[in-house]
């Protein structure tokens, strides 16, 4: 029997979580409407911050789900493909938003600080903001950083594969010591299983476990 964690507080129903991912879309609109806006006045500013909170939030709420309900059975194609539709809208939200860093470096300091006292809830995201002007020499042009954040889900395929392919598709058998116990060999228990103070069973439960990476190698 799996175990599984009550999503309840996140979302009742896999229904509700596709309707939240369809509601993820409208936000690029959203943030195509403050594009070259930002410095203009802290109305804008403050607008935008507030939007990455609200986009943030939910994108948690999706991200997680989708990622608790894949790590139940990595074995579920179904929670497998919400995880990959889940980390799509996390990518075209990035690409959406990745004008912010360069205009955000371009608003002159003496008018940073006349937003901060027009606005005083700017001030929340200070910290944000200093850390983004201050890495101003190492910020990627808008259509630099669309390209990194279209990228996302290629360059986490790997690790993503890797995970699928240890915690669903590799099952070992069972190792059993000098004594004839059989202990079994997850991808959980192996480094367990390498701190017995045998050598002997060390070794073959080191070979057991790598040998069916090798029947996979390929």
């Amino acid at each position: 029997q799996l175990t599984v964690w009550n999503l309840g507080d996140i979302f009742e129903t896999d229904e509700a979580w596709l309707e939240a991912l369809e509601g993820l879309k409208s936000y690029s609109k959203k943030y195509a409407k403050l594009q070259g806006k930002l410095g203009e006045n802290a109305a804008n500013l403050l607008k935008y911050y507030k939007l990455e909170d609200e986009v943030m939030l939910k994108t948690e709420a999706v991200f997680n789900y989708a990622s608790m309900k894949g790590d139940e059975d990595t074995g579920n194609s179904k929670y497998q493909a919400f995880r990959g539709k889940a980390m799509n809208a996390y990518v075209a939200l990035s690409a959406a938003s990745a004008f912010a860093g360069s205009e955000i470096m371009n608003i002159p300091d003496e008018t940073l600080e006349a937003f901060y006292e027009e606005k005083k809830a700017l001030k929340t995201y200070k910290v944000n903001i200093d850390r983004i002007r201050k890495a101003k020499d190492h910020i990627l042009s808008p259509a630099e950083k669309a390209i990194m954040a279209a990228a996302g889900e290629v360059t986490s395929a790997p690790e993503n594969i890797n995970s699928l392919l240890q915690d669903a598709d590799l099952k070992w058998d069972d190792v059993v010591d000098a004594k004839g116990k059989k202990h079994p060999l997850t991808n959980g228990s192996f480094t367990l299983l390498l701190e017995d103070p045998d050598q002997e069973f060390r070794k073959k439960v080191f070979r057991q476990y790598y040998k069916q990476f090798e029947a996979h190698k390929n």
